[in-house]
């Protein structure tokens, strides 16, 4: 028990935490959304996203393109394959009261070295130009353990 509360203890809480809500519940395929992230030099923080979605979502897995823009004048972007679903339907995501989420780590450790914002830009890259049925996605940033 000590253990569980001394590893809950440990950790750290997000120092930024926002969500975008999709206006009807849908993305529309050149819809970017941007996270403006305050950052100092010095510090490295771990990023998460959380895509919220409703029971009427079709598809089995949501490809992203995630672009870090630091304030240093550093560009770190990588394509994601986030699945929601397995090959047979079933939900692979959190159940929730409204439909289901699923999380996804981004970075670990991104290091600063200049004070400013980190902008992180996310594109949904189905081939469809409305994904319907997608509520929100939240970023949250926390400082890394070291």
């Amino acid at each position: 028990m000590i253990l569980v509360l001394m590893l809950f203890g440990c950790t750290p809480k997000p120092v930024f935490v926002q969500e975008h809500i999709f206006k009807k519940n849908s993305w529309q395929r050149f819809d970017f959304v941007t996270f403006n992230v305050p950052v100092q030099k010095g510090e490295s923080l771990d990023f998460s996203l959380t895509i919220q979605n409703t029971t009427a979502f079709t598809l089995k897995a949501i490809p992203l393109n995630i672009t870090f823009y630091t304030p240093g004048g550093e560009e770190r972007s990588r394509d994601y394959q986030l699945t929601v679903k397995d090959k047979k339907g079933h939900w692979l995501s959190e159940k929730t009261d409204s439909g289901y989420q699923k999380k996804i780590n981004l970075k670990k450790q991104l290091h600063f070295d200049a004070d400013g914002i980190c902008k992180v830009r996310i594109e949904q890259k189905t081939s469809l130009y409305e994904m319907g049925a997608v509520q929100s996605v939240t970023l949250v940033a926390k400082k890394s353990q070291r």
